[in-house]
C-alpha cells in the first residue's frame, strides 16, 4: 500500500510541475517576446 501511494503522491507532483513549466513558459514568452523582441530571437538560437 505505502508503494501505491507513494507513486500517486508522485504522479500529482508531476502534474504541479507540468503545470507550473508551462505556466513559467507562457509567462516568458508574453514578458519578454512583447516587452523585448530581441531577446526571443535570442532564446529561439
Amino acid at each position: 500500500m505505502k508503494i501505491f501511494w507513494a507513486i500517486k503522491l508522485l504522479v500529482k507532483i508531476k502534474k504541479k510541475i507540468e503545470k507550473i513549466r508551462r505556466l513559467s513558459s507562457y509567462y516568458k514568452f508574453f514578458h519578454y517576446g512583447i516587452e523585448f523582441p530581441d531577446i526571443q530571437e535570442d532564446l529561439i538560437l
